[in-house]
């Protein structure tokens, strides 16, 4: 399900466990189907395992980042709002994160950056399930939310609340401000979503 919201997860998810192996950049194929097709002979892998490959391949190459062409536009598939929910660690080194996720399908991802402040993400694989999380910390955050109505949505794609749209600059319009109370943090994340905190303090967490 290259163009719905799942595959964003699976990028982010993706690229920051390659970035853990001390991966410094990875490429996801893109481009348009016909380049895709020629280059590997006339053939486009996919394109007629679902009802709806034809039309995802008239768009452009399965799990590409964007999609469309000169003619009709330029949009942005799920893969791109991973791959930029990842991009808010790029830069930092990353720290091993350990946390009690019981049977939850669920990740987390940390990196330490330049300026000293640490940066988590979290994702959300569970379909129905919530994500309860405490975490030691003195800091307060800022937290930004990927999500979408469902696993399946192909729209309503948001991250931090905005979307990315062709010729226009992408900002975020709903920071969430998170505070620790008594020496911890709470964070609940809604099924089939993700989360990347912003720490302000550059110690974060007790030693």
């Amino acid at each position: 399900m290259s163009n719905a919201f799942c595959s964003a997860l699976w990028s982010a998810d993706y690229l920051l466990k390659l970035a853990s192996f001390g991966c410094a950049g990875v490429n996801l194929h893109g481009g348009g189907a016909g380049v895709i097709r020629t280059s590997l002979g006339g053939h486009l892998p996919g394109e007629n395992l679902t009802p709806d490959g034809p039309a995802l391949a008239a768009e452009g190459s399965f799990y590409t980042p964007i999609a469309g062409s000169r003619e009709h536009g330029f949009k942005a598939r799920p893969v791109l709002y991973g791959m930029k929910l990842a991009g808010a660690l790029a830069g930092g080194r990353m720290r091993p994160v350990s946390f009690d996720r019981a049977a939850a399908n669920a990740s987390a991802w940390a990196a330490e950056m330049p300026d000293g402040r640490t940066r988590i993400v979290v994702i959300n694989k569970e379909a129905a399930q919530k994500l309860h999380l405490s975490l030691a910390t003195k800091s307060s955050a800022k937290l930004w939310r990927l999500q979408a109505p469902g696993l399946t949505a192909n729209s309503g794609v948001t991250l931090a609340g905005s979307e990315i749209k062709a010729g226009e600059s992408w900002r975020p319009v709903q920071e969430e401000l998170l505070a620790s109370k008594g020496g911890e943090m709470q964070i609940e994340l809604e099924p089939g979503s993700a989360a990347v905190l912003f720490f302000k303090e550059k110690k974060s967490f007790e030693a």
